[in-house]
């Protein structure tokens, strides 16, 4: 007797087979060399692996959603999955995009195999980011550098522009990266808010959602982006009872996002906590303002010890996570490695200064003041704070409209700002692809980093180029204003999240940049910059801030002796940082791994001049990277955990 056919989980919901025939999307540019291919995010995080669509291998991860043929992985928040899965069935792909556009939270990611010969991928605007690697006649998409590396017969090699941009932004490495280049040759970066798709094996599409002409329009205000976030996060901690934990770091933005969430629940079910800061940073960031916060509006924070670089089980995980990507050793929620969240979301404020597009110079300084303003300008003491003040207001110039819709000003005054800005030089085509060019070198439109590689000024051109290239392939032809915004978006905000985000901690908590939603995104990108916003380039948050604390946060916050954390108990000098006297045990159980006569990174490099530098440069790192070293520095330090990372990740791939 034959038996009866189960039903699939999409009948199950009543949803049928495949999605209903879509309407056309906006056709993408040809594709040549590999952009952004595709893959997700989730708690462990998903091993997404395409090779030609006819072998295509899933491996599937805790909260992925199986769902017949199509796949959902990682978690979206602004809807149930099912619910996800409907609209992207019944709506035209662009409809279902322009939604996602505005509305989607949370980081996963789309995948749909079933249309015979194609496999579309859709991530979703704080999707962690993945890899696409072209090797030996097919193509390997991933998560992590782990995923995309393994079981490939040819060797790795580096990407002499890549490895080599940043070595020289090692400390600085979540933001002056290029877009879709990463350090391995023929490894392209897969980005947010993404459409890929494969044909037979072949990458025939990649685009950005974000810059199609079926955009929905933006909340009318910050604070209603806001309020829909929170209502967003509050009814996904309902459904799945979940409580977060929100990282108060002390600064604004985190505050913001704590005090929307808890108009939407219970605060008694957000876990606030701060993490231990550095001495270099106690008086900015920290538990030295998130305590007199807290104390001034009313709620508990938990105060957590930051030991990245004393708990043998902290360096141990970075070590198991060195050997799959890329990542953030430094990161404050590394400090949780010891704390049991009980798997949950580590709600992050980071990101939101990248999404507004804004110079930092002096903003912790001046919170509500703008900068030249009266208020501001009457109370500096010192005539070294006033040049402060023009620095910082003619940084943030830079990124106003009156600027990047002037190409004849931008062409008059770029040698200029080379002299604001030190360590760059003027781009060769200022006010035209120097716009792009300078933003993906240095964050500045038409500067350039000056190079201290093997690499003049033509070729780093030539480089830059490529990349550009890569990027309009994916955005389009966008006005000055969005290719900015565009190029933040995908390198200081998104790799920031990719490091930060994308492997979960060993009890499955992970990471949320909520800047990175639909909501915030759809208000930001694109938003009109005049020059009160130049002088004021976080007012919005600035004055959220207060409407929901009844206060201005300059009031809240002191350094005041009644309001010190929990570590101030011990008597110390505010002048000394901890960090520097206390030896980087990971760097110390690791010296043999960075050892150049044995390096792995060196022996993937084909390019003589280039393997000569980079020789170089170990050899500098070496002799510089732990407190103790005559010669240490905190550049030399993040740089010789960056090599690590490497060194860790070809050693796992066999190379």
């Amino acid at each position: 007797m034959m038996q009866a056919r189960k039903k699939s989980w999409l009948e199950k919901i009543g949803l049928g087979g495949g999605r209903r025939e879509e309407q056309s999307a906006p056709a993408p540019a040809s594709v040549e060399a590999p952009p952004p291919a595709a893959v997700t995010a989730d708690a462990p995080r998903l091993d997404l692996r395409l090779h030609p669509v006819e072998e295509m291998m899933v491996v599937q991860k805790a909260r992925s959603k199986a769902t017949g043929e199509i796949i959902i992985f990682g978690e979206a928040i602004h809807a149930e999955t099912k619910n996800v899965l409907s609209r992207y069935l019944s709506d035209a792909l662009e409809t279902f995009l322009a939604h996602e556009a505005r509305h989607g939270v949370g980081s996963y990611c789309i995948v749909d195999p079933s249309k015979p010969g194609r496999c579309r991928i859709i991530t979703s605007t704080g999707y962690c980011g993945g890899y696409i690697r072209r090797v030996d006649g097919r193509v390997v998409a991933g998560t992590t550098l782990e995923a995309v590396f393994a079981g490939a017969e040819s060797k790795i090699e580096m990407d002499p522009y890549g490895l080599c941009l940043s070595l020289s932004h090692a400390p600085k490495g979540s933001y002056q990266q290029l877009p879709f280049t990463t350090p391995f040759r023929d490894v392209r970066r897969l980005p947010p808010a993404s459409v890929v798709e494969f044909e037979n094996g072949k990458l025939t599409a990649s685009y950005s959602y974000l810059t199609s002409g079926a955009l929905l329009p933006p909340p009318a205000s910050f604070e209603a982006a806001m309020d829909e976030l929170s209502e967003s996060l509050a009814a996904h901690y309902a459904r799945t009872k979940k409580s977060p934990a929100l990282m108060l770091s002390g600064g604004v933005d985190s505050l913001i996002i704590y005090l929307s969430l808890r108009q939407k629940m219970d605060p008694k079910d957000i876990r606030v906590v701060t993490v231990e800061t550095s001495r270099e940073h106690s008086l900015a960031n920290g538990e030295y303002r998130a305590f007199p916060i807290s104390q001034n509006i009313g709620f508990d924070v938990e105060y957590i010890a930051h030991d990245s670089l004393s708990s043998n089980s902290i360096n141990d995980e970075i070590k198991r996570m060195m050997d799959r990507d890329i990542i953030s050793s430094k990161g404050p929620h590394l400090a949780f490695v010891d704390h049991i969240l009980g798997g949950t979301d580590i709600i992050h404020g980071q990101n939101m200064d990248a999404m507004f597009n804004v110079n930092m110079l002096l903003l912790q300084a001046n919170l509500e003041k703008g900068y030249l303003s009266k208020g501001k300008m009457s109370s500096l003491k010192k005539a070294d704070e006033e040049t402060m003040q023009y620095q910082s207001f003619l940084g943030n110039l830079q990124f106003s409209d009156a600027y990047l819709n002037d190409s004849d000003f931008q062409r008059d005054t770029v040698e200029f700002f080379v002299k604001l800005h030190k360590r760059t030089m003027s781009d060769a085509e200022p006010g035209g692809v120097g716009m792009v060019r300078g933003m993906i070198s240095s964050q500045y439109p038409n500067l350039l980093v000056r190079p201290n590689y093997p690499v003049n000024q033509l070729s780093q051109t030539e480089y830059l180029d490529r990349e550009v290239d890569l990027f309009h392939r994916h955005v389009g032809e966008v006005s000055p204003r969005l290719a900015v915004d565009l190029v933040r978006y995908h390198t200081y905000s998104h790799l920031s999240n990719k490091r930060i985000s994308t492997l979960s901690l060993p009890d499955g908590s992970r990471t949320l940049f909520v800047a990175m939603s639909g909501p915030i995104v759809s208000y930001l990108l694109g938003k009109n910059r005049g020059l009160s916003v130049v002088g004021r380039p976080k007012n919005e948050v600035y004055d959220l801030a207060e409407k929901l604390a009844g206060k201005p946060y300059s009031k809240l916050m002191s350094t005041r002796k009644e309001y010190r954390s929990p570590a101030a108990g011990v008597e110390t000098d505010d002048d000394e940082d901890d960090d520097a006297n206390a030896d980087d045990m990971l760097l110390k159980d690791s010296m043999d791994t960075i050892n150049p006569k044995t390096s792995r990174v060196l022996a993937a490099i084909s390019e003589p001049d280039v393997r000569g530098h980079v020789s170089s440069v170990y050899h500098e790192t070496i002799a510089s990277c732990r407190p103790g070293n005559a010669n240490f520095t905190r550049f030399s330090q993040s740089r010789a955990r960056y090599l690590l990372n490497l060194e860790l990740l070809l050693r796992q791939a066999g190379n």
